[in-house]
């Protein structure tokens, strides 16, 4: 089941939590994206105990929990939506070791990183230096892929589920040419769907997503 809640914040969803999953039998597998809607409108700090609650929330309910968006700050990248341009260095290497600072300074051990577009200037270099804090990585038609060559690709050990929309002729070819170098990948083509293949077909996504999450497991 696929349960989108548009404009729905944090504490929607934990609001809602029970009559969603009421009759899901036990121990349901649930995938939470959430958190863009409060970009802007509330502090750090506010945003990670509502979290917390959430969290709680949903471990009342089953163990089988993945947020595909826990630290919804780092979706909304520096100079874009509301966040001001930072600081975070000029090269590949100074923008990994920013995301690997980030996951250390909020407990993230071995988290499977989920890359959309812009992001990719982010994670592609991320994947490249410290591949091996990942247990999984979800590249959406990411940008920066041109950066390495093959031989570099075929060096990184790290499952990974590349997904592109059937109807990306730009980025999402353009990263799957270089992505499919990874030798421990598997392709979603999802049909009809463009750039943002998550938003034109999400259940579709979420369920592509789900079954790679719970095979890492």
């Amino acid at each position: 089941m696929v349960c989108c809640l548009p404009g729905a914040r944090v504490w929607d969803v934990s609001d809602q939590v029970h009559d969603i999953l009421v009759q899901e039998g036990k121990q349901p597998e649930v995938v939470i994206h959430v958190g863009t809607n409060d970009i802007g409108r509330k502090k750090d700090e506010v945003l990670k105990c509502e979290f917390r609650e959430l969290g709680r929330r949903l471990k009342n309910r089953t163990s089988r929990v993945a947020f595909s968006g826990l630290l919804p700050v780092l979706h909304d990248s520096d100079g874009f939506g509301n966040t001001s341009p930072l600081e975070v260095g000029k090269t590949d290497k100074d923008r990994a070791d920013f995301l690997l600072t980030l996951m250390n300074a909020v407990g993230l051990q071995t988290p499977v990183l989920i890359s959309p577009s812009m992001s990719g200037r982010f994670s592609i270099p991320f994947v490249m230096f410290h591949n091996q804090r990942l247990k999984g990585f979800v590249p959406v038609a990411p940008i920066g892929t041109n950066a390495y060559s093959a031989e570099q690709y075929q060096k990184i050990q790290t499952p990974t589920l590349i997904v592109f929309g059937e109807q990306d002729t730009n980025l999402g070819v353009q990263s799957l040419k270089n992505l499919r170098h990874l030798p421990h990948h598997n392709i979603i083509k999802i049909p009809t769907a463009h750039h943002a293949c998550y938003l034109d077909e999400p259940k579709k996504f979420h369920d592509a997503l789900l079954d790679f999450l719970t095979k890492l497991q």
